[in-house]
């Protein structure tokens, strides 16, 4: 999706807020910090610019100019306590439900965990990690977990593969409970996508490790930290690897608006909740809504 006005002040606020909350910081090295920030994103506001380019130079820019990847390693660990208890109810609610009922319900959870951010973001939907009442509540937008749970069927049936690109580290939990339901159950295989480093609050390689999820995973693909999704050289050497896939499950915002205008050559699950009236828009889909989209190899819908 490209850069709006919207994108880019969402951005610019996000950043404020991650060197408000750096304490170590005086209120002059923090508005000189966003001073060096927001000039570095000015060469790259235009109307062609995607906003997973500026996405990646405005975290580029203010890990160089202040510690917010310190910041985010202090946050992270208290959320996913948080979210492995909440994800943990979630799936011992739904342990006895047959597979029909529990992974469209599952999918649902890992789109609303996709709501909640560590900082208290102008259009973060949840204040805390979802639980199973959050999930009984959600407002649903467009869902088309029943048609990706036929294919899921088909793929496991003919010994296919599936590649689950991760979002945030929150969010690991609820994955988690999604994918050994479908290797158990559905026997999908399935290989992750995930960053070696850190961009925002995104899940890393050792995030993996510390939830158990790297070994539910039948292999591994790292990308490098420090960009937004799929930026670079590398990310486009990953996505041509996405597109061997029978399916590939992408998460966030992030992934919505880099789906939006990629094009990629492979069906995609995109589990998202809108948060941003900008991605809304761009979907069709309300505000504040949970998604669960199917979108065929090139960018349509399903």
């Amino acid at each position: 999706m490209k850069v709006t006005p919207l994108c880019a002040s969402a951005l610019i606020q996000r950043r404020a807020l991650e060197l408000e909350t750096l304490e170590e910081l005086s209120t002059a090295e923090k508005l000189s910090a966003l001073r060096s920030i927001v000039e570095s994103m000015l060469i790259y506001i235009g109307p062609d610019i995607e906003y997973v380019e500026v996405a990646s130079v405005s975290y580029r820019i203010a890990r160089k100019v202040a510690p917010v990847e310190k910041l985010y390693e202090s946050l992270i660990p208290k959320a996913l306590s948080v979210s492995e208890q909440r994800a943990g109810s979630i799936r011992d609610s739904l342990e006895d439900k047959p597979v029909d009922e529990a992974i469209p319900l599952l999918m649902r959870a890992a789109a609303l965990a996709t709501g909640y951010r560590l900082l208290d973001e102008p259009y973060r939907v949840l204040e805390e990690p979802p639980g199973y009442m959050d999930l009984v509540n959600a407002r649903v937008g467009r869902d088309d977990s029943k048609v990706i749970l036929d294919a899921l069927r088909d793929i496991g049936s003919r010994g296919g593969m599936v590649y689950y690109v991760f979002g945030g580290s929150a969010e690991l939990p609820y994955d988690m409970a999604l994918i050994e339901r479908m290797r158990d159950e559905l026997g999908v295989e399935v290989v992750g996508v995930v960053r070696s480093g850190r961009f925002e609050d995104s899940a890393t390689l050792g995030d993996l490790e510390k939830v158990g999820l790297a070994s539910r995973l039948d292999d591994i693909i790292t990308v490098s930290g420090g960009d937004a999704l799929f930026y670079g050289d590398e990310g486009q050497h990953v996505l041509r690897l996405l597109e061997s896939a029978d399916l590939v499950f992408m998460k966030g915002e992030l992934a919505a608006a880099f789906v939006h205008n990629s094009k990629l050559e492979a069906r995609v699950a995109l589990l998202f909740t809108a948060a941003c009236p900008s991605i809304a828009s761009a979907y069709g889909v309300g505000r504040g809504t949970v998604n669960i989209l199917l979108l065929e190899a090139g960018g349509g819908l399903g």
